[in-house]
């Protein structure tokens, strides 16, 4: 039933819905902050609005009190003073509605299924933490568009674009610097090449587990060129706007909106397991050992999994931030919506299952949050000394986040977001990126520039078969008579890299049919023509049509396939001929 209720589901149905819950929210809030003792306008909504009339006096917006962000923030909601008081809230709101946007734009990139990525946009429109923190006046939606946007970035080789962004988010949130480890992993040469978009793999990519260690190595070179691009250009826009509000609000910018967030200690509302030896010690300097020993624990932990899951780099991002708040001398609760906007990055790689293991994670970390808020209830509203009793609520909440954290790391599938056989592109003795293939040029080995976004990929399969469901597998095949062996050797990574996006079926003679993505095509090699299939209407002209004439002609004449006894077909993989059981035929010109 509640499947096919998803498929009665839309993303356009979602966005709208969603839009239409805030807006009710946003209104309610003002309702209930006219009529009811307790506001559901967050405070930091109020000391933002404050900050923002200060600015349009032409003041400090360090002038209130408590304002401890970017001047940024106070520019951005000046409209409070002219249009309505609620401006910031329908801004933060639509930033909300854009983080399910973008969830789903980086899902899709990674060719994830419809409905796995309704499921995932779910989980961040519908979550009470989330939908609840934009229409109460909290400025976190904005910061996790950015994130979101900058992997969107990275994810299409938009290098100066991401970086753009990303200075400008820890300029925002200082909290963000923790990703610049796990990008500049990322940004190996031979992955971001210039002119060159990175290959993406697919979501159901299979992968060795070899990977997981993949951080830093001998050859790794910090001074590449899109390592220096991104560093310089991220860090030239931090500086910028920096140098900019410290010239405006002098060393006030600087002390509140960075250097207070290094030092912060909080005795209040702090889920942290610091909390109690932060209140009993609240107004004495702490010693450089206790900062040690609060820090060097999640520097460590940080490192760790950096060089675990780096170019699994939305996980990379889930997981850091988790224990960034776990660990972190301070932990609010808005602080809970930095790794919710990246969850739904990383539920179609868990295998853990909603029920019974997804639940009892999920009323594990509820309930030991519940538990702490008993107890800051009694303590905050009661007046009652339960100080210890709060503290070891602290310690309770620090379990389940760690719990599951280890069980997400440990239900997670690995599955790097680029090609890492491009590091590899070695065939019979080819050595780093040559085209040479013992020693001659092989024509057939690399796209010309023109055709980047076609792809290197020949299928051919049963045409009863879903070809999108229905991909090889390197268990699916195995080896047949050795005198079928062919002349052109295909290693595994030359073989997982052209698993994409092209669809072969030759049909007789010159003539190919052809699939990119959901457009048909077929290439007649004699008269050199090509016509699609767009929604059904034959004939009309080829978006990618000349692509897909020089791809096969380039191509046709090393197209090897082999009929063997049962009917089926085989396929190269190392260099032999194998049969596959799906009758499907992959394989590399």
């Amino acid at each position: 039933m509640l499947e096919g209720s998803m498929k009665a589901l839309n993303f356009r149905s979602l966005i709208i819905f969603s839009a239409f819950l805030r807006v009710f929210l946003i209104v309610y809030g003002e309702w209930q902050d006219t009529h009811m003792e307790v506001r559901y306008t967050d405070v930091d909504y109020l000391v933002f609005s404050d900050a923002a009339a200060l600015i349009v006096s032409g003041k400090s917006p360090y002038k209130r009190s408590t304002y401890r962000y970017s001047p940024l923030i106070a520019f951005i909601l000046t409209p409070n003073s002219f249009i309505h008081q609620s401006w910031g809230k329908f801004l933060f709101a639509a930033s909300d509605l854009l983080v399910g946007y973008f969830i789903r734009k980086i899902l899709k990139l990674r060719g994830v299924p419809e409905n796995l990525c309704i499921y995932s946009v779910i989980v961040w429109l519908f979550n009470p933490f989330t939908f609840t923190i934009g229409t109460r006046g909290n400025c976190e939606p904005i910061v996790c568009a950015i994130i979101l946007w900058v992997i969107i970035c990275l994810m299409k080789g938009n290098l100066f674009q991401g970086a753009i962004w990303y200075g400008l988010v820890v300029h925002m949130r200082i909290y963000p610097i923790i990703y610049a480890l796990p990008i500049l992993i990322i940004l190996d040469p031979s992955l971001f090449k210039p002119n060159k978009k990175p290959i993406i793999t697919n979501w159901n990519s299979k992968h060795p587990k070899t990977h997981l260690t993949l951080g830093p190595t001998k050859s790794f070179n910090l001074f590449s060129r899109s390592r220096i691009l991104f560093s310089l250009t991220s860090a030239s826009v931090f500086f910028l706007f920096t140098g900019i509000f410290f010239y405006l609000y002098e060393w006030e910018f600087l002390h509140e909106a960075l250097l207070y967030h290094l030092t912060r200690t909080d005795p209040r509302h702090n889920f942290s397991i610091y909390f109690y030896h932060i209140y009993l010690n609240y107004e004495r300097q702490f010693s450089v050992l206790e900062k040690l020993v609060s820090f060097l624990p999640q520097l460590m932990v940080q490192l760790l999994l950096v060089f675990r899951f780096a170019h699994d780099f939305s996980f990379c991002f889930f997981v850091q931030t988790v224990a960034f708040v776990a660990f972190n001398k301070v932990i609010t609760a808005q602080y809970f919506v930095w790794f919710f906007c990246l969850l739904p990055l990383i539920l179609p790689w868990t295998k853990m299952k909603l029920k019974w293991e997804g639940v009892f994670c999920i009323s594990f970390w509820i309930g030991a949050q519940l538990h702490w808020l008993f107890w800051g209830y009694m303590l905050e509203f009661k007046g009652k000394q339960v100080f210890l009793q709060l503290w070891a609520a602290s310690l309770l909440f620090f379990a389940a986040n760690t719990y599951v954290m280890i069980t997400i790391i440990l239900r997670h599938t690995y599955s790097p977001v680029f090609n890492l056989s491009q590091k590899t592109k070695s065939i019979d003795g080819m050595v780093d990126d040559g085209d040479n293939l013992g020693g001659q040029q092989n024509e057939h080995a690399h796209l010309d520039e023109d055709d980047e976004d076609v792809g290197v990929e020949y299928m051919v399969h049963d045409p009863n078969v879903d070809w999108k469901e229905m991909r090889p597998r390197l268990g699916d095949c195995y080896e047949s008579p050795a005198q079928l062996r062919p002349n052109i050797q295909l290693k595994i990574e030359e073989f997982r890299k052209y698993m994409r996006l092209w669809t072969v079926v030759p049909s007789g003679g010159d003539v190919f049919e052809t699939r990119y993505g959901y457009i048909g095509y077929k290439v007649d090699l004699a008269t050199h023509t090509c016509t699609c299939n767009l929604w059904k209407l034959f004939g009309i002209p080829c978006v990618h049509g000349q692509a897909a004439i020089n791809f096969i002609h380039k191509r046709s004449n090393s197209v090897h396939f082999f009929l063997v006894p049962q009917g089926q077909i085989c396929c190269n993989i190392y260099g032999e001929h194998t049969t596959c059981r799906w009758k499907q035929l992959v394989v590399k010109g």
